[in-house]
């Protein structure tokens, strides 16, 4: 069975003790959500949802790519994609997937996805109530995306997926890697600057990124510190509320981009209703919900890259271990040189800032 480890059993002590410490939180917060259950419990999403396995949960032997080709079929869905700041959610169909060779899919249309199926391990039917959902978590347990259904979704292939998939056997518990044992951002102790630069100076795409720091061992975050002004100025942290609140206002179609190790996840749209609720910055559109908890912001940066029809421009925000929170861009049309307004937009942003540190100076 794909992912599982058929010598454990969930009918250990120690998902008893799980589950009735579990219990006993929800009596206290009963509006505490399984993510946050988690943390404070010391374990991954995946043990808690596992104490339910057999009630409502339901683990389906079926690969990545099996789950893939069915998506399509079930309608208009609601995916749920986040990593430990913001959350991502855009309801749609699964219109096309481009089946490949690649252990990376790609999902075009009202769903805007790139997957990447080898951190895709265990993968689970969720019944809570009235609300459906498929799960799918890394080796660590941690939830890679979330499709729930929702009112136009199709039912009938919905219940097809869940009977024909689900496995025959739900005592099998997974096969879990420590989460202290996931890897994190690491600054290159001895970066090659110049190196960097220079391929800054001659992209063509800005595609070719992720290679060039990838081929240079250079984290994101620590490359944007080390580029220059030129290419990647540090903002504050409150610039990311700004441009989201001012590309609403002047009906700047924007990308959203949020990702965690598994998929990233993608949304273009002008924005309109945006709500501040405490720590939690949001988007509360029809088809599109981003919430994003601001607290969490270490970094953000303003970036220009080129690519071939000019320079394309972003917003990046990082958390304090150096992952990668959401990218922000202007809509892009293929072939066509960046919009104005967003272009001016992320100007501003870097104009402030040097502004700012000019008066600090003096």
């Amino acid at each position: 069975m794909f992912g599982l480890d058929g010598g454990d059993q969930l009918t250990s002590n120690s998902y008893d003790q799980l589950t009735e410490r579990w219990e006993n939180l929800l009596t206290d917060e009963p509006k505490l959500r399984i993510r946050d259950a988690a943390e404070k419990l010391d374990v991954s999403e995946l043990e808690l949802l596992q104490t339910m396995q057999g009630k409502g949960v339901l683990l389906l032997d079926i690969t990545p790519k099996q789950l893939a080709s069915k998506l399509n079929g079930l309608g208009s869905v609601m995916s749920l994609v986040r990593n430990d700041a913001c959350v991502h959610e855009v309801t749609g169909r699964y219109r096309s997937y481009e089946e490949s060779s690649s252990p990376v899919g790609l999902f075009l249309g009202e769903q805007d996805i790139r997957a990447f199926f080898n951190k895709w391990k265990f993968i689970y039917s969720v019944t809570d109530n009235d609300r459906r959902s498929l799960q799918v978590f890394d080796e660590f347990g941690v939830a890679i995306i979330k499709v729930y259904a929702v009112e136009k979704t199709n039912l009938i292939d919905w219940h097809r997926l869940v009977e024909e998939y689900t496995g025959s056997d739900q005592s099998l518990l997974a096969d879990l890697t420590p989460l202290s044992q996931r890897e994190l951002p690491v600054n290159n102790p001895d970066p090659d600057t110049k190196k960097l630069k220079e391929s800054w100076d001659n992209l063509k795409d800005v595609h070719q990124f992720n290679g060039i720091l990838r081929a240079l061992k250079i984290p994101r975050h620590q490359a944007f510190s080390l580029v220059g002004d030129e290419y990647a100025t540090q903002l504050d942290n409150e610039c990311i509320e700004y441009v989201l609140s001012q590309a609403s206002q002047a009906n700047i179609p924007t990308i959203e981009f949020v990702q965690n190790a598994g998929v990233v996840q993608i949304h273009t749209a002008i924005n309109t209703k945006l709500v501040r609720m405490g720590k939690w910055y949001n988007v509360l559109d029809p088809n599109f919900n981003l919430h994003l908890n601001t607290d969490l912001i270490a970094q953000t940066w303003a970036v220009k890259r080129s690519g071939h029809t000019g320079i394309v421009s972003s917003i990046e925000a990082f958390d304090q271990s150096g992952q990668l929170i959401i990218q922000i861009f202007g809509k892009r049309v293929e072939g066509q040189a960046e919009r104005e307004d967003w272009s001016l937009l992320v100007n501003e942003c870097m104009a402030r800032r040097k502004f700012s540190e000019t008066v600090e100076r003096v």
